[in-house]
């Protein structure tokens, strides 16, 4: 049986364009900076960053995947640790492939 998508993997299988993509992987990456980092920039620093975003939309995006994330955000050490040396592992091998594999490899990733 396949796996359950993630959230993420849904998120992004939603972009309907580049720009639906480079979006949502922006907000990932805020979202992921500030869950990480103690000392995380805000919104406004992000909008000088990508210009191309202002700070309303980038409010927004944040808002999105909180809200398809269920503003659970919180990931386990064990959890992190188990994922990333599956990743690390597979990295190691060298499996490059076509776009498709990089989705299932990240979808193995972050489950």
């Amino acid at each position: 049986a396949p796996a359950e998508p993630t959230h993420l993997a849904l998120l992004l299988a939603g972009a309907s364009s580049v720009g639906d993509l480079k979006r949502e992987l922006l907000a990932a990456l805020i979202l992921a900076q500030k869950v990480w980092d103690d000392r995380s920039l805000h919104n406004l620093d992000f909008s000088v960053f990508c210009p191309m975003f202002t700070l309303r939309n980038i409010n927004r995006m944040e808002r999105s995947i909180l809200q398809l994330l269920e503003y659970n955000t919180i990931i386990s050490a064990s959890q992190y640790a188990s994922r990333q040396r599956a990743c690390s592992r597979r990295s190691n091998k060298g499996e490059r492939g076509s776009i498709r594999q990089v989705e299932q490899a990240h979808r193995y990733c972050l489950k």
